[in-house]
């Protein structure tokens, strides 16, 4: 089982977006996927039609079975029509009570020792996580594998990119003391790209000079994804031939290429 954190210490760069469409195409493409939800404001689920609710509190705090705090999200929600997913999705959800649950819970392993539980059922964990550092960030970090950053190509966005990669060199350490690989950064993803505009094009270079490799392509700003969250789903299902969905397909399959590549390298 994959874990796999989708991250950036800023808000409104489109995390919760990129990570319900990684989740949603490799369920598509038959994989059976977990999608976590450790933002209090639970948009991750909110985007397929799960309402915010403390399913990861339920998880960690009172210690319910999985069972009782998975939703599974309808193949309409996230496929195309005319090829239902193979795979199935579901999502922890969360609420305003996640943000308690490190004063309630002091065992740094408590989430990955719960996700230890469905090691057999899914293939794939993504976690949605909160754009404010906070006091579960050590339980993502200690469960996480990997990391996918996201960033808007803006000053702010990239300070919270340094931020973000800044802590997971903080955690390096922590992780080694408790004989546990360092967290692999998957790649840098720009998104909410205006594209033929100066700024976002001289700061998306920035980003390929400082990065190279690991920035993978840009996501255009359209309102067509706002639009599909507005509908409860993702744009696979929302507009399965748009320039949009392709520009998706792009994204799932750098993410299965980078996964493969990580995992023959160790």
């Amino acid at each position: 089982m994959r874990i796999i954190a989708v991250a950036n210490r800023k808000g409104g760069v489109g995390k919760s977006t990129v990570s319900v469409h990684i989740a949603a195409g490799l369920a598509t493409k038959g994989h059976n996927v977990l999608l976590v939800d450790t933002d209090p404001q639970g948009h991750a689920g909110y985007s397929l039609g799960v309402a915010p609710q403390p399913g990861l509190f339920n998880l960690l705090v009172d210690k319910k079975d999985f069972q009782d705090v998975l939703r599974p999200v309808p193949p309409q929600a996230f496929s195309v029509p005319d090829s239902p997913a193979v795979g199935r999705l579901f999502v922890l959800p969360s609420d305003e009570k996640t943000g308690v649950i490190p004063l309630l819970e002091k065992n740094p392993f408590a989430f990955s020792m719960r996700l230890e539980e469905v090691q057999r059922i899914f293939d794939y964990v993504i976690v949605d996580t909160a754009p404010t550092t906070t006091m579960f960030d050590g339980a993502v970090y200690m469960a996480a594998k990997g990391f996918v950053y996201v960033t808007e190509c803006e000053a702010l966005s990239f300070d919270g990119l340094k931020r973000g990669l800044d802590q997971i060199r903080e955690f390096e350490g922590r992780r080694s003391d408790y004989h546990l690989p360092p967290n692999h950064i998957l790649g840098i993803v720009p998104n909410k790209f205006r594209a033929k505009t100066e700024n976002h094009e001289r700061n998306l270079q920035y980003v390929r000079d400082s990065f190279g490799g690991l920035v993978w392509d840009a996501i255009p700003l359209r309102t067509v994804f706002s639009e599909a969250t507005n509908f409860k789903q993702a744009v696979f299902a929302y507009a399965p031939t748009s320039y949009e969905a392709s520009i998706m397909w792009g994204l799932v399959e750098r993410f299965e290429k980078e996964v493969s590549t990580w995992e023959n390298a160790k």
